[in-house]
């Protein structure tokens, strides 16, 4: 049991440190986009990686980080702007959607259909 549980720590702790390494690379590049080069509408793209493999590894945890990730960006561009543009809202406002919709279908998934999203898996492919 041990041996399991020990396993299972593992496989969280590894896609906690992907999902925080992927929101680190979202902080370096809000900056370098936003901040120095006044761009505010390609970047946000890359928001979702974490937000979608939150959600399908974490659930509902995800809708925080989209929260979060949302804020920042609605942020920056007072920052650069001035004022609270509509355009920054809206897209943190899709942020948020895609990590709910993405922890529905997670929730509502089977375990079976899970481990195909996952980078490893405890089951033997041939049973």
């Amino acid at each position: 049991m041990s041996i399991i549980k020990s396993s299972h720590d593992q496989v969280i702790h590894q896609r906690s440190t992907i999902i925080l390494t992927l929101c680190l690379f979202c902080l370096v590049l809000t900056y370098a986009v936003t901040i120095e080069n006044h761009i505010d509408v390609v970047y946000t793209h890359f928001f979702y990686l974490p937000i979608i493999l939150a959600g399908f590894w974490f659930g509902n945890k995800a809708v925080p980080l989209a929260l979060l990730l949302g804020c920042l960006h609605v942020y920056t561009n007072f920052l650069i702007v001035g004022n609270v543009i509509p355009s920054s809202i809206y897209r943190a406002f899709f942020l948020v959607s895609i990590a709910v919709i993405i922890a529905l279908i997670a929730k509502t998934s089977t375990p079976s259909t899970r481990s195909s999203f996952s980078f490893s898996s405890d089951e033997d492919p041939s049973n």
